[in-house]
């Protein structure tokens, strides 16, 4: 390998600088020496660098070059060879809970739906080129999943998802919770899951509860891509996220992922007095939830039943390419309630019948803020309810799509307006 061929964006990179450098969007190919011409000549016609940096050998030997000197010579095993580095890996700690200070219905409404993590976020997509030679055919915001139509074609469906509230409390549970978020989100616009890529953000790995956190996010990253049968193709792994005191980041692993679709995505149509119905059955899981960091409280954290995510994931998935629903999303952040928020900020408004919320308790906390795992809101006919229930999977009418921005929850009238006004242009308000 000869460093002084390498493209480099400074003319002073050291050969070292050179050989450690983590620069993105860049690929190392093996080529047949009477091809390379050709192949560089791709590359070239749209003002890219494409250089020859280096032969195979058949000495088993690893050599960086630069300038004519020869800097590293080391056997090539010590690539495909890890050494073994014990690690010391702690227990997984119980994060305390907090004394939960009880709310109102109303103020907790208010509570969650301003938190900045409902702040829209089109002020940070806009800067960039998302519409990528008019190509993109859901664009971001518009759903759960974009969606790009190929050259070929076919239409490619992509989401990424974290939580790393969540992870803090158990990252186990939470990589699970992130992976079948991932596959929710594609289903949701109709598409079938096919690959995955994962980017894990972790403390120094030196401190045993990191490690162990890290341990149990891919552990957990692992089992979910095995049960939904979606291969984990890529990834990488960042360490060392401390603060200059030594206090590492929160577990913050991350999954992209994407999907095939085999026909054009439809385009979400809601009007007044719409029905809506809720896929799932919520349970009193709470624990690393948006609600629970405002309010704290001892809560459990959520356990994924993946084989409910997959089960009512094909059947939305079904709904939608067969063009019987007008709009989905699926239960996450926020709970209920932040399913709602997309209708919000159309300046629609939701009547929500509590009662009529399949859940493990009576608590109208619990209905509207849970994040329990494999559950969706739609807006179609309760026909649907019944076409679910023949397949084993339980769905409920809640409500309809009213005038808003307003939310009525069984008689609580709680008016929106200047606060979904306020998270359409919070991130331009404080970054500008």
């Amino acid at each position: 390998m000869k460093l002084d061929s390498v493209p480099t964006r400074v003319s002073n990179m050291s050969p070292e600088e050179i050989l450690v450098s983590e620069t993105q969007e860049r690929m190392l190919y093996s080529v047949e020496p009477d091809k390379v011409e050709a192949f560089c000549l791709q590359f070239k016609r749209l003002d890219y660098p494409c250089v020859e940096i280096g032969v195979v050998t058949g000495d088993s030997t690893l050599r960086f070059t630069y300038f004519g000197d020869t800097l590293v010579s080391l056997p090539s095993k010590v690539l495909s060879y890890v050494p073994r580095v014990p690690w010391k890996m702690g227990k997984r700690i119980k994060r305390s809970s907090t004394v939960e200070r009880r709310p109102t219905l109303q103020e907790a409404v208010l509570a969650v739906m301003s938190h900045e993590d409902f702040a829209d976020k089109e002020w940070v997509y806009s800067q960039y080129d998302y519409e990528v030679l008019a190509s993109t055919v859901i664009k971001p915001g518009w759903a759960d999943a974009a969606v790009v139509k190929l050259p070929n074609g076919a239409f490619l469906a992509l989401k990424g998802d974290a939580n790393p509230e969540l992870c803090n409390w158990d990252s186990y549970k939470c990589a699970k919770a992130i992976f079948a978020e991932a596959y929710r989100n594609l289903s949701s616009v109709g598409a079938r899951p096919r690959a995955a890529v994962d980017h894990l953000q972790f403390g120094s790995p030196v401190n045993p509860t990191v490690y162990a956190d890290f341990v149990d996010a891919v552990n957990g990253l692992a089992e979910a891509s095995r049960f939904f049968n979606v291969p984990i193709v890529g990834g990488k792994v960042s360490f060392y996220n401390d603060t200059p005191d030594g206090f590492p980041i929160k577990p913050t692993p991350l999954v992209v992922m994407a999907g095939t679709l085999e026909s054009p995505p439809q385009r979400y149509r809601i009007s007044l007095g719409d029905q809506l119905l809720l896929v799932g059955f919520t349970r009193s899981e709470l624990g690393g939830s948006l609600y629970h960091r405002l309010f704290g409280g001892s809560w459990e954290v959520p356990d994924p039943v993946l084989v409910e995510d997959l089960r009512s994931s094909e059947l939305i998935s079904s709904w939608v390419a067969a063009g019987l629903v007008k709009y989905v999303k699926d239960v996450s952040k926020g709970g209920l309630l932040g399913s709602l928020f997309p209708l919000f900020k159309e300046g629609l408004g939701a009547k929500i019948e509590l009662e009529r919320v399949p859940c493990d308790s009576e608590d109208p906390i619990v209905k509207l803020f849970s994040e329990t795992s494999g559950r969706f809101l739609v807006v179609g006919s309760e026909e649907l309810v019944s076409s679910a229930q023949d397949q084993g999977i339980l769905a409920s009418y809640i409500g309809e799509v009213a005038d808003g921005p307003v939310l009525n929850l069984s008689g609580l009238k709680v008016e929106l307006t200047e606060l979904i006004s306020r998270q359409l242009n919070y991130l331009e308000r404080v970054m500008e």
